[in-house]
């Protein structure tokens, strides 16, 4: 009964505190991704057929793609989730079939790498993070290093 705004920050939580513990003199980043369609959340199919079953289910429709993303170091937490909107294009079966074969997305979120092949089944993608797509919201990091007092080069 979690929204898919509270998995998506606890689950990158988990992944920074699990690493952290074995290191908590030293900053950690977790990062994970949510993918959400008319309420629904889309994981990672595993299969080829879970797959094209999403995929045909986000035909025509938007759908929100949170990237949660977790800093902790010994003196501070920092999180955010940062929402990708990926408008997709309506598509023939074997589309999507070769799709599947070809860009295996089966550990994506909703069955889809925007930085990879996938571009080919959107029309548009809406983001203050364009990063944040492809896992990891480089802005953001950027944001919590700073306020962390970790030099970013730039």
């Amino acid at each position: 009964n979690e929204s898919p705004e509270a998995l998506c920050t606890r689950l990158s939580y988990q992944k920074a505190a699990s690493v952290f513990a074995d290191y908590p003199e030293s900053p950690v980043l977790g990062s994970d991704q949510v993918a959400v369609c008319e309420g629904k959340i889309l994981g990672k199919p595993g299969t080829a057929a879970e797959a094209h079953r999403q995929l045909m289910f986000c035909q025509g429709r938007s759908v929100t793609f949170l990237t949660g993303v977790c800093l902790l170091t010994p003196f501070a937490r920092y999180e955010a989730t940062v929402p990708t909107t990926v408008v997709f294009r309506v598509l023939d079966t074997d589309t999507l079939s070769r799709y599947i074969e070809l860009d295996d997305p089966l550990d994506c979120a909703g069955s889809f790498k925007g930085e990879s092949l996938g571009i080919s089944l959107c029309d548009a993608i809406r983001s203050d993070d364009p990063t944040a797509l492809t896992g990891l919201p480089l802005i953001t990091v950027c944001q919590f290093l700073a306020e962390a007092g970790i030099s970013v080069p730039g």
